[in-house]
């Protein structure tokens, strides 16, 4: 996968945790909301999955784990300086 795939990937990917964040505007019931939070957990731990296989790839990643976003803060160059 190349760099800008992956940027591309965690940029739906935060689409996605924005997305889910917005429900809470909504009025849904508390049923609604309980069979959400599972959703919400994996979103976040494919939040930290992406970052370390964005990292890997000399990306400066960061994941919240809360909401599941990652924040892209620079590039490293090819020799992993920033």
């Amino acid at each position: 996968m190349t760099k800008e795939a992956m940027q591309n990937l965690i940029k739906k990917h935060n689409d996605v945790v924005q997305f889910i964040g917005t429900l809470g505007d909504v009025k849904v019931s508390a049923e609604v909301v309980m069979r959400l939070m599972p959703m919400s957990s994996k979103i976040a731990s494919l939040g930290l999955a992406l970052t370390h296989e964005a990292r890997e790839m000399g990306i400066d990643a960061k994941c919240c784990m809360q909401s599941g976003e990652i924040s892209i803060y620079q590039e490293a160059d090819a020799n992993g300086k920033e």
